[in-house]
């Protein structure tokens, strides 16, 4: 039904693409055919350029076509004979179609091509303007001649009469040429159809209809289906649903599902979004000029990018001899940033430009202007400008883009278009609105958008300056970077610090990057080649620096020009300390050389240890040269452990309390993390689950698992493998066992009807994530999910009753140790019972049915030890109140039953029961809950960092050696009720497990939860070393410090390992350390030495 048709309201459809389940429709069998249709965008872009527009359609288009009848026989379909009957077989006809039907997917192209060849057998002077403009069943024919519309309709209705077609509800923006089409040929209505807008064709006026937003909290799919509604092709109304496109990406990145509601914090921007569609339509003139003399057009093309879209808008700049020019909104369209991807705005801004040459070469082809000249491009991005005139080698991404925008470019040089670029203020940028989005009350009052910049209404020289010249050093270009960047009090500023900063060794802000070094040598080098351009580009200056002066005297030689930096290093952070606010050492006896290097002299006379040892170099403390130049020492020396790490740095530095730098450093170390850092803690449930805490129907709370293989003897003496699905109450402790012939699902789900059939449907089960459980259950919710299927089915007979199915974190058995532990109950008194006899199957299950029995009668309280205790109770007293065993002691029962007197002792009796239940109840509350042993877990190492999305970890993983673990980043963390998070969805590679997150170890640094201070305690071996530092000397000079296991090449035998259960070092030498046994390995305090303790 079309309520807005003027002629067919109620048209009958065929729906060819409904099917049945797991079956083919009919549109998926044929061939949809090539597009040959011009394109509705193109059709409305043409329909401004001209002063009269003439409309008109073809009369049931589709029924005009007839098909061959070798192929009707597709078009079949089922028909009621009489509507008001039931649909049996004799009330059911089937009909084919003899003509295309609606509905059919290549229907609009066998009616194009008809027509198309039609029009090709009878030429004609106004088939081409017909095939421009013709889209399915709507021809529209433009002109600038009033007189000429007479002879198009004429023409026209004369045309597809010989087709066989009739063109009918013509419609023009010119009353004098309407009043003499017949009333019968022409639109009754002065509001008609242009390609899905309203046309006013007295006013002459085109109408873009808005949505009203949904009511109430929408969900996903409301608002997705809000955005769609909004029928825009041009995009001219692109900018209000710029902020409901950011609200839909958030809603796939929160992974939201099409029918849930908005989450509350999606919520509010969506009211804000909601208020601003205060109007359901926008009117504006179709023509865009009200003049067609114009001596040239020009397409000017404008590009922006905000934080999360980026969009581009094109103008037509038309020029008069004798008025001013005009310039009006043709097109725009706006693209959000790709998610999951962090893309820097310069980049978004060449994305821009790179969508605005694609948009001018689309325009240029559907335009046909013969008195187009020109393309201008205009961006606010001097970066994406300078990549696109640059044409140098570039990154990969931008230089895709670059070579994508050039190709555009020689596609419009081609047409023999001049191709510019501009830069132009953001202010003066219409496609900024296109980018941040606007509300309507901005929008549709806003001359910069329908109208352009005010600088295109004034003369071109008036214009900002084209960006010319060479393409490697555009002049216009250096010119406005210079304007921007001279003077600028950021430029001053950093200038100043270099110069003050090299050419004196007092500064207050240091040159020198030392947080963002990855080494001392690579930092060296940095500085080298920072100071030999200096060097390079004054080499007449008098340096009065002695730094530079002695950099110019070793011009040739490099080495000593690194030795020059490395000290001007050294010294220029003693000096950035104490900028920082860091006060020297005043307790040592420092010693400052040539270069402003401290060195603190030692008192030793040792013929082994080298001048180095001997004087080391003072490093402060806190600074990050002294944490880099420890990572290059631990680096160095194969990541030894931090016991071994104080002698190393000894060797050439001095550092006050160096353990709490040696601690600082490792622990931000990511391959000593990789082999020996912690997971995260665990936290285990101090509270029994509700459902446990409840009385309830016995077996309404269950736990699954199996175990086996069980073997018996089968027919003709062959050895022959069952399981045993284990069924356990999670309130009463009951257990309830089935033999099972293997693990598939299918037996899984035999097994479960069986149970229910004894037990009763429970409302929750548990298990882990045995494949057999996992598809079962999925079957089970796929059937909640679908209830209309009628079948007998045990997932339909579950999706009735409305199971709640749960499975533990993987690889998590502790989460399952309830019936984990009844499972060693179970085969602890199953296997001695069996002992090594072969049974045949029939005695198998007796004996496992008495091991049921037997198990259901354990007490679960205490065992009563005088006369006056209350029984034990048993789960099998729940399961059978009335049983001869374990039934509290005050409350008489009826054991016989006299003549006579039947239903007043079955009605006693019934009270009776009803009163064991409540006592058991009772007693299950006092003496069972109140009995169970609080949680006690072993403790155990653990990282103090918290998980949180978008952590890296290292996963563990069983019967894998730890440095071959993957690596997984945490995708979402899942919080249970009580707030902790004890599992968490990680991505490795390509694939997205579940996993607790006591098997995922963190591998990041987390300043706030990792406490080095409190490492302390656990550690006193480093220390004390740092307290009271002894030197030692364990290689000769030039060689670095390592034993003589770790100093051959690393490979998988002789890689230094290092358990951490060390030995705390006493905080006093017990006795002088003997040198001679340095030979071995590392000394350590009391005289022992470590060196025989690593392995290669």
């Amino acid at each position: 039904m079309k309520e807005d048709s003027l002629t067919t309201k109620l048209r009958i459809v065929l729906d060819a693409s409904s099917h049945m389940v797991d079956k083919l429709s009919l549109n998926d069998c044929l061939h949809a055919g090539p597009s040959i249709l011009q394109s509705i965008f193109g059709i409305l872009l043409r329909s401004r350029l001209s002063k009269y527009v003439l409309i008109a359609d073809i009369e049931k288009a589709f029924h005009q076509v007839r098909i061959q009848e070798k192929y009707r026989d597709v078009t079949r379909f089922l028909w009621l004979k009489d509507p008001e009957k039931s649909t049996i077989p004799e009330n059911v006809i089937a009909y084919r179609f003899t003509v295309l039907p609606f509905g059919v997917s290549c229907s609009p192209f066998l009616l194009a091509i008809t027509i198309l060849m039609y029009l090709d057998l009878n030429p004609d002077d106004m088939n081409e303007r017909i095939i421009q403009n013709l889209y399915v069943d709507n021809a529209m024919i433009t002109t600038n001649r009033e007189e000429e519309l007479l002879k198009i309709y004429k023409s026209t209705k004369q045309i597809f009469e010989r087709m066989g077609m009739n063109l009918r509800e013509y419609q023009m923006n010119s009353i004098t040429t309407r009043r003499k089409i017949p009333e019968a040929d022409r639109a009754q209505s002065e509001t008609v159809k242009l390609l899905g807008h309203q046309w006013n064709c007295t006013k002459d006026e085109i109408t873009i209809k808005i949505p009203i937003p949904p009511d109430g909290i929408p969900t996903k799919r409301e608002i997705v289906s809000f955005l769609a509604s909004l029928y825009d092709p041009l995009g001219l109304l692109c900018p209000l649903i710029v902020p409901v496109k950011e609200i839909i990406q958030e809603l796939w990145e929160a992974e939201v599902k099409w029918k849930e509601k908005v989450p509350e914090k999606i919520l509010k921007k969506w009211e804000s979004i909601k208020a601003t569609f205060t109007e359901t339509g926008h009117t504006f003139s179709r023509q865009l000029v009200n003049r067609y003399d114009y001596t040239s057009v020009q397409l000017i093309m404008f590009s922006d990018a905000s934080e999360r879209h980026f969009a581009t808008t094109a103008y037509l700049h038309f020029q008069f001899d004798n008025i001013a020019s005009t310039t009006k909104l043709i097109m725009a369209k706006s693209k959000v940033k790709p998610s999951k991807t962090n893309l820097s705005i310069p980049r978004l801004e060449l994305m821009g430009i790179e969508i605005a040459a694609n948009a001018a070469v689309t325009l240029v082809k559907e335009l046909s202007l013969d008195k187009l000249n020109s393309i201008r491009f205009f961006s606010d991005s001097m970066i994406a400008l300078y990549w696109v005139l640059k044409r140098k080698k570039l990154t990969k991404f931008v230089d895709n883009r670059v070579g994508k925008i050039h190709e555009n470019i020689q596609i419009l040089e081609k047409r023999k278009l001049k191709t510019l670029f501009h830069h132009c203020p953001t202010d003066q940028n219409p496609a900024d609105i296109a980018s941040r989005g606007s509300g309507m009350d901005k929008l549709f009052k806003n001359k910069l958008w329908f109208e352009g910049p005010e600088f295109l209404r004034k003369q071109e020289k008036e214009w900002p300056v084209k960006l010319e010249g060479t393409i490697e050093f555009p002049k216009q270009f250096r010119e406005i970077i210079e304007k921007e960047t001279k003077g600028t009090e950021l430029t001053k500023r950093v200038k100043t610090a270099i110069l003050t900063a090299v050419a004196t060794s007092h500064t207050n802000q240091s040159i020198i990057r030392y947080t963002t070094a990855r080494s001392l040598e690579k930092l060296t080098s940095t500085m080298t080649m920072v100071f030999r351009w200096f060097l390079k580009t004054f080499p007449n200056k008098d340096w009065k620096s002695k730094v530079f002066k002695e950099l110019k005297t070793s011009k040739n030689d490099q080495i000593n020009q690194r030795l020059i930096t490395k000290d001007f290093i050294l010294a220029d952070h003693y000096i950035d300390y104490e900028t920082k606010g860091g006060i020297m050492p005043k307790n040592l006896k420092l010693k400052k050389d040539e270069r402003g290097v401290f060195r603190h002299p030692r008192n030793l006379d040792s013929s082994k240890l080298s001048n180095e040892s001997k004087e080391p170099i003072l490093l402060m403390r806190g600074h990050p040269l002294t944490s880099l130049i420890i990572r290059d020492i631990h680096r160095e020396n194969v990541h030894i452990p931090a016991s071994y790490m104080p002698g190393a740095v000894y060797q050439k530095y001095w550092v006050n309390k160096l353990g709490l730098e040696i601690r600082k450093v490792l622990k931000r170390c990511y391959r000593c993390k990789r082999q020996s850092g912690q997971p995260f803690s665990y936290p285990y449930a101090q509270n029994l689950p509700t459902c446990r805490t409840i009385s309830a129907t016995p077996f309404s709370q269950v736990g699954l698992d199996y175990f086996g293989p069980v073997s018996y003897t089968g027919a003709m003496g062959i050895k022959k493998k069952t399981w045993v699905l284990l069924i356990t109450c999670l309130i009463t402790r009951a257990v309830h066992l089935e033999l099972v012939t293997d693990n598939s699902t299918i037996t899984y789900l035999m097994a479960l009807k069986r149970y229910f059939g004894r037990r009763g449907v429970p409302k929750t089960i548990l298990c882990d994530n045995a494949p057999g459980f996992l598809l079962g259950n999925k079957m089970i919710n796929d059937d909640i999910r679908n209830r209309h299927h009628s079948s007998d089915t045990l997932t339909t007979f579950l999706a009735t009753k409305e199971i709640e199915l749960k499975n533990i974190t993987p690889l998590s058995p502790w989460q399952g140790g309830i019936y984990e532990r009844i499972v060693g109950i179970i085969k602890n008194q199953f296997y001695k019972t069996v002992c090594k006899a072969e049974l045949s199957y029939i005695e198998l299950e007796t004996i496992m049915i008495e091991v049921e029995a037997a198990v259901n009668s354990r007490p679960i309280t205490t065992n009563p030890t005088t006369p006056d205790d209350p029984a034990a109770l048993r789960p099998v007293d729940f399961l059978i109140p009335n049983i001869n065993l374990a039934v509290p002691n005050d409350c008489d029962m009826i054991y016989q039953a006299k003549e006579g007197q039947i239903e007043k002792l079955t009605r006693k009796y019934h009270a009776a029961l009803n009163c064991v239940l409540e006592n058991l109840w009772s007693a299950w509350t006092k003496h069972y809950l109140l009995t169970i042993k609080e949680s006690k877990q072993k403790r155990h190492n653990f990282s103090a960092i918290k998980p949180r999305e978008g952590q890296l970890v290292l996963v563990n993983t069983e019967k894998m050696p730890r440095h071959k673990w993957p690596l997984a980043q945490i995708k979402k963390v899942l919080t249970s009720a009580d707030g902790e998070i004890r599992s968490a969805y990680v991505k490795i590679k390509n694939k997205m497990l579940l996993r607790s997150v006591k098997h995922l170890i963190p591998l990041e640094i987390d300043n706030e939860s990792e406490n080095i201070e409190s490492e302390r305690i656990r550690d006193e071996r480093v220390a004390t070393a740092a307290d009271e530092p002894t030197p030692i000397e364990t290689q000769t000079e030039g060689e670095r410090v390592c034993p003589n296991t770790v100093r051959k090449p690393q490979t998988a035998k002789n890689v230094l390992q290092h358990t951490p259960k060390r030995q705390t070092i006493p905080r006093t030498v017990k006795k002088p350390i003997d040198y001679v046994q340095l030979d071995r390995g590392f000394p350590v305090a009391g005289g022992e030495c470590r060196g025989t303790s690593l392995k290669a």
